[in-house]
This record gives structure tokens, sequence and C-alpha cells, in this order.
């Protein structure tokens, strides 16, 4: 069982792979949707009871890594509608590159700092309002598919400070895993995944190093999302 993020303590070796990303310029949004501190939301970790501060708004959307182990930024959404085949595409920028260090809590194998695409739905068979973390309602893009591009993961140390990352809400396209590690490879996770793609409630990026993606990192920097798009439309 390859566990991911902070629900659970131990895992099986899986090498989680960085990736160098070449992008263009990401511009920021003004004002088109879901533009910085519309309702972006940042959640840091708290090593002591392994669980996540609640959601702090970012005005202006920098969200600052220096303030403890930042593990997810993410747009609330509102139960929005994902269809097998929607393209995400999420643009910002990153300071600071170089030195960011990974949350020792669960950080074997020695890799990372990494953030990938992220989203929070409703399960098959749930109300999707149902509490945050319950299986088969978080989704992480699955860190070794790079047949993507651009990347679907990132190493924060080795991005330039523009990154564009992109996934496709199809698990014939694009792998995804819960956060028990259940691969969309599987015919019935991914029909799990779907249904929770169906009922959106927050869209963004996780961050994490080692087995997780989701144990947060630190470094005197910051992420800032410009945009987050579904089909080339913002989102927000």
């Amino acid at each position: 069982m390859r566990i991911r993020t902070i629900f659970a303590a131990a895992a099986a070796p899986l090498a989680i792979g960085g990736v160098l990303l070449t992008t263009t310029a990401a511009s920021a949004s003004t004002g088109n949707g879901n533009g910085p501190g519309q309702s972006i939301s940042a959640y840091y970790w708290q090593p002591n009871g392994h669980a996540l501060t609640g959601g702090q708004a970012m005005p202006g959307g920098a969200v600052p890594l220096s303030g403890g182990y930042l593990a997810k930024v993410t747009e609330k959404t509102n139960n929005l509608a994902l269809n097998r085949g929607d393209v995400i595409t999420i643009t910002g920028t990153v300071t600071g590159q170089g030195q960011f260090k990974t949350n020792p809590d669960g950080q074997w194998p020695q890799v990372g700092p990494n953030f990938r695409i992220f989203f929070e739905g409703g399960s098959a068979g749930t109300n999707p309002s149902s509490p945050d973390g319950y299986e088969t309602q978080a989704w992480w893009v699955h860190g070794t598919d790079l047949s993507v591009t651009p990347a679907t993961e990132v190493d924060l140390n080795s991005t330039t400070s523009t990154f564009t990352l992109t996934a496709t809400v199809d698990p014939s396209v694009t792998t995804w895993n819960d956060w028990n590690g259940s691969l969309t490879t599987d015919q019935a996770t991914a029909t799990a995944f779907l249904a929770a793609a169906s009922h959106v409630r927050a869209l963004g990026i996780s961050v994490g190093g080692g087995f997780f993606y989701e144990n947060g990192v630190t470094g005197p920097g910051s992420i800032q999302i410009a945009q987050i798009q579904v089909n080339g439309n913002p989102v927000g």
C-alpha cells in the first residue's frame, strides 16, 4: 500500500521523481474569475497531530513557504463538475528556488520537495460535502506519470521561476491516486475518481516530499498561483 498523505504513517517504497519544468512566462490573473486572492487558501502541516491547519485566505495569492510546512494551496470551486477529458491547467510563480526543505515527517526516500495538481471532490455514493480526507475524495496526479507535457509534478528546487502544470481528467491519459495510494490504473479506482471529479470542492496544488504528497515544504520563498483553468476557462 502506498500511503500518500497525512492520514497514514507507513508506506512501501516508491520512487517519486522531480522534473525540471520547461515553461513560458506566466502572467498573473487580473479579475478573470480565479485570480490571486479571490478564494485562494493555504494549508500548513502540523507535526503534532499529523493534520493541516484550517484554510488561510491569501490576499494577493502569494503564499509564503517560510511560515511553516506549506502543504497545499487551493481554490474553492463549489462542487465544480469536471468531466472525463477536461484539461486542468495551473500557472504561477515560485521564489526562493534551491532553498526549500521537505518535512522530515515521512521524508523517506529523500526525494522532493515537489508539488502537483490536487483536488478534493465527492466520493462515489457519498455526500460531496462529507469530511475532507475521506477515501476516494482527495486526488493527486501520480508522481511517476511523466508522459504529460508540461509536467504534472515539479521539483521546487529545480523549477524556473514560472511554472505551468497540466493534467487530464481521464485515467487513460493521466494517472491519479487517492490518499490511500490507490491508482486510477485500476478500474474500480478510476470509477471512484470520476465520481469525485464530478463534485469538486477545491482545486489547486499539493506540496510535499518523500512518500507524501501533502506533508509540506518550507523555505525562504513563496508560491503564487496566477491562474487555474479548465479547458482554458478560469475557475472560481
